[in-house]
């Protein structure tokens, strides 16, 4: 940049003419542009202000208006002449006015000198006929950035325009009176608004106006308006009548020295107000006077009190005087919040409302909705954040509505803090009627499609009302409302309830939910048939479901009907799966090699299992004491206890935890329920895979189902082996029955052992059948009531036998030990060892004691069911074929001779006729994880089940 010093640049019109020079200029002010910005922001960051940065003194110094880019080293030479300027704008009298008429020359180059705006009209003139053409080049995001930055920096009658026009109109006039965009946002000039004004309105500037010289008649920008009365201006420019040198002669020396002391603000404060009484000056004029005046000074009086920047720690002045009106003048609070806080509480939601609905990602079109974006909508955070970033006023005065506590929550939390502080233990409170907790983490239910996390019911509560209210205004706006109609439409819920909720906001019409159904289930097959296509690793499994179709009324053409259905579903199996797997050669060359096995070393116990079975039990015992001891609430480190006595349970051959991906593939209108049922099931899975034959058998596939799917297979293949091919042949084919149905024939087989009668033995299932008062038939229990009703006195027994280890004889007097984890650990212990063993039964059973030998045997079974459970949560194929090898004998002495045969079966063909690497396919197929957590595995006919449900909630409700 050129000093005022050097030899004056040629004349306008030649330079204009230049546009190369033009463009070289253009370029050169880019990096000047990035320099300035750069050294004011790191002038901030050292603690100074932007209006002492602005002072002219410092903008005006060859560093802001290098040409040559800021390097760090470069920062450094010129950060303490810097800092010697901006200390010495600090004290000096105020920045002169950023519109100056320089007459320094006649000639200014105002392209190599675009700071200076003082230019001649002879001089000016042919510049604003030529720069327009020259500035055709200049980008609108340039453009549109210096119309941005007009209106930050207090521009009040300038609004982004969007037509090109509109934004040659602003852009030219004020590029040609190179104006600073810094000086736009630090002194707020009004020559900017006025410039703006005329420009959008239309009227052509005259040259005077373009020098700063603004017409009289601008009551909203140089005017004052008395009461409210257009016609009543108390001023029309920005100079004030009496200045510094007024005072100086009027006020005595006594009165200046204690006045203009900075740091005496209180005489300072007194003479002001005794003015103002004095004047009887109307407070509502002068206020408005100083926060509209185009005074430089007066704004950079008024800028320093409305100023704040986020990261500074003082307070922020109209904050503080809007608390005095509030707390100093109650009269005053209606007006307070009908007049202001209402009409601005109104412009801020109407803006955050239209900017929520205008949002893409809260829209969702039925035409491309899919399987995977359904699971991507019901990420838990999605909504709050966008909710958040839309809408951050409603949204926080919803959540002070929402997590303020009540009454009783205040009373607690005092409570809880008087006891923390004195060191005792809290004890629980009984929560009075009609006061309930306020919404807290620790009573919202867990979120799944989130595995488990739990978000805070206040936020879940405020983005289902939000949601509601876009709904509401915006049909489009329907992300929330899709997602509830879904669940209402799996959950059985009726169109009344539908119809109900959809005229509330709260979900979508039936119709629109029908079309949802539609869309995902043609999605879900196309998502299947692309899984058979790729090099992914799965198992089919599929389970007959049967509907019972009711008329209302009978005839002789309709009448009560059942159909029996097929429903399919594809399991992608872990990582861990290998592909060498699938090789089906191997397979086929192990046929018949189990009769190498002729002492049935498959199924024989030896001491490893015993021993497993010592500490599986042993850690479930803990764990049942450490969860079910009465008064454990009142316990020292409980979760660090509950913590140890988990880690003590054994494992063999656990999965790692992997979020199992899914491919129901819908319902065949197919009865499995023979060997041509099951074959014509294959053939349907066949077709729907879009696989010829020969693709479709050429590898081996795990096809899973219950124990009667599994028979039926092996018969048909049995009577199939001299057939034509691999696909009438079903030699492609490895079938496995499923744990789920498992674990529910052990019910069965436990209700049988022990279920005994009510009034001859008082520890039977049978009497704790009818002291809880349950009545289902007990030939063929449900699975959770034969679930409960085994828990339930195997946890009596425990706590029982605990009772008497310690010492003790009564039950409150167990209510009164706090055992630590040491304790707990040995009563485990002993219980394993001396109550749930066979041997365990039967010493007392010698000795004449029928009740106890019973018991034994109970806890010994029940323990077993138990531990099945925990291996199947936690993927532990080892564990679970070890159990199966336990249930065999038990299965064959208690009847259940399928499953029995079933046992031999799987444990004969698992150690002779199966690869490795098929074992271990097998093995990772038996498990669903949906959340991909530790501990959160369920068997995989558990999740056809699950599906099954929905099915006939869906089409039956």
């Amino acid at each position: 940049m050129e000093s005022h010093g050097q030899t004056p640049s040629p004349p306008v019109t030649r330079l204009l003419n230049t546009k190369s020079r033009f463009k070289e200029w253009e370029n050169g002010l880019s990096v000047v542009d990035a320099n300035r910005n750069l050294i004011s922001s790191k002038l901030q960051a050292l603690g100074y202000l932007p209006f002492d940065i602005g002072h002219p003194s410092v903008v005006n110094t060859t560093y802001f208006w290098s040409r040559t880019p800021l390097t760090e080293a470069c920062w450094a030479t010129i950060r303490p002449q810097l800092e010697v300027l901006v200390n010495q704008a600090k004290t000096a009298e105020g920045p002169e006015p950023a519109w100056q008429y320089d007459r320094r020359s006649s000639r200014i180059d105002i392209i190599e000198q675009p700071s200076e705006v003082g230019v001649q009209a002879e001089d000016f003139d042919p510049a604003m006929e030529a720069l327009p053409s020259l500035l055709k080049e200049y980008t609108d995001q340039r453009k549109r950035l210096l119309v941005q930055r007009m209106v930050e920096g207090g521009a009040q009658n300038v609004s982004n325009p969007s037509a090109e026009e509109d934004l040659d109109k602003i852009f030219y006039p004020i590029r040609d009176l190179r104006c600073s965009v810094s000086i736009f946002l630090q002194y707020q000039i009004s020559m900017p608004n006025f410039v703006a004004q005329k420009i959008l309105s239309g009227e052509m500037l005259p040259m005077q106006s373009l020098r700063g010289e603004a017409p009289q008649c601008v009551p909203t920008l140089g005017g004052l308006l008395l009461d409210d009365d257009p016609s009543v201006c108390l001023m029309t420019d920005d100079k004030l009548d009496y200045d510094d040198t007024f005072w100086d002669s009027l006020l005595p020396e006594e009165v200046k020295t204690t006045c203009l002391d900075h740091k005496n603000i209180i005489a300072r404060i007194h003479l002001i107000t005794s003015l103002i009484l004095y004047l009887a000056m109307p407070l509502k004029q002068l206020l408005h006077y100083l926060f509209s005046s185009t005074n430089h000074r007066v704004s950079l009086a008024t800028g320093r009190f409305i100023y704040r920047r986020d990261e500074q720690q003082i307070p922020f002045g109209p904050s503080d005087l809007y608390d005095l009106w509030y707390t100093r003048h109650p009269n005053c609070r209606d007006n307070l919040e009908e007049l202001v806080i209402k009409p601005s509480a109104r412009r801020i939601v109407l803006a955050e409302s239209d900017r929520a609905i205008s949002d893409p990602k809260l829209k969702i079109k039925l035409s491309d909705l899919t399987v995977d974006s359904v699971h991507d909508l019901l990420a838990p955070s999605g909504l709050e954040q966008g909710y958040r970033r839309h809408m951050p006023f409603f949204f926080d005065m919803l959540e002070v509505f929402t997590k303020s506590p009540n009454r009783y929550q205040r009373r607690k939390n005092s409570k809880r803090s008087a006891d923390e502080e004195s060191g005792r233990d809290s004890e629980q409170e009984v929560e009075p009627e009609g006061e309930a907790h306020p919404a807290d983490d620790s009573e919202s239910p867990a979120d799944e499609s989130a595995g488990g996390s739990r978000p805070n019911r206040a936020t879940v509560a405020i983005v289902f009302v939000i949601s509601i209210l876009l709904y509401l205004r915006n049909r489009a706006t329907n992300v929330l409302p899709l997602i509830i109609g879904l669940f209402l439409k799996v959950g059985g819920a009726s169109s009344r309830v539908i119809s109900t909720l959809n005229q509330l906001g709260a979900s979508v019409s039936a119709r629109t939910n029908d079309r949802v159904k539609v869309l995902l289930s043609e999605d879900a097959v196309a998502r299947a048939k692309a899984l058979f296509r790729s090099n992914r690793l799965y198992a089919t499994i599929f389970d007959n479901i049967n509907v019972y179709v009711r008329k209302s009324e009978q005839r002789m053409d309709s009448q009560n009907t059942m159909i029996h259905a097929t429903n399919i579903a594809l399991l992608v199996l872990p990582p861990e799966a290998d592909p060498a797997g699938e090789d089906l050669i191997p397979k086929l060359a192990l046929r018949g090699k189990r009769g190498e096995d002729r002492h049935g070393e498959c199924i024989r116990l030896t001491k490893e299992d015993h021993d497993h079975y010592q500490k599986a039990f042993t850690a479930i015992i803990a764990q049942m004491l450490c969860a079910y001891w009465p008064g454990r609430e009142r316990w020292k480190n409980l979760k660090e206890m509950e913590k140890t006595v988990a880690s003590m349970s054994p494992s063999i051959q656990p999965l790692k935890p992997h979020k199992t991906e899914t491919f129901p593939m819908g319902v065949v209108d197919v009865n499995e329920g023979s060997k041509k049922g099951v074959i014509r099931v294959l053939e349907e899975i066949q077709k729907m895979s879009s696989l010829s034959e020969d693709e479709f058998t050429k590898k081996v596939r795990i096809v899973k189902g219950d124990l009667g799917t599994v028979r039926l297979l092996r018969s048909a293949r049995r009577d199939r082996a001299d057939d034509v091919g691999p696909m009438e042949q079903l030699s492609y084919i490895q079938e496995l029955s499923e744990l789920f149905h498992w674990a529910l024939n052990v019910t069965h087989m436990l209700m049988r052992v022990h279920l005994g009668n009510a009034v001859q033995d008082p520890g039977s299932l049978s009497n704790h059948k009818d002291l809880l008062g349950q009545v289902w038939d007990v030939n063929k229990p449900n699975y959770a009531a034969a679930k409960s009703l085994l828990r339930h006195p195997l946890i009596a027994r425990l706590l029982h036998i605990a009772l008497l280890e310690s010492g003790k004889s009564r039950w409150s007097e167990l209510y009164e030990l706090k055992p630590d984890v040491k304790e707990i650990q040995r009563l485990a212990s002993v219980i394993s060892a001396q109550d749930a063993t066979s041997v365990a039964g039967l010493s007392a059973k010698d000795k004449g004691d029928d009740v106890l030998a019973h018991a034994c045997w109970f806890i010994r079974d029940t323990l077993t069911f138990v531990e099945f459970e925990s291996a199947v949560s936690h993927g532990d194929a080892g564990q679970v074929l070890s159990i199966i090898k336990l249930w065999s004998y038990m299965f064959r002495g208690v009847g259940l001779f399928n499953y029995a045969r079933e046992a031999l079966e799987l444990l004969s063909v698992w150690s002779k006729e199966l690869p490795k690497e098929v074992k271990n396919n097998l093995e990772m197929s038996w498990f669903v994880n949906r959340w991909g957590k530790p501990g959160r595995f369920i068997a995989a006919d558990l999740y056809v089940e699950h599906l099954n449900r929905l099915v006939k909630q869906r089409e039956v409700g």
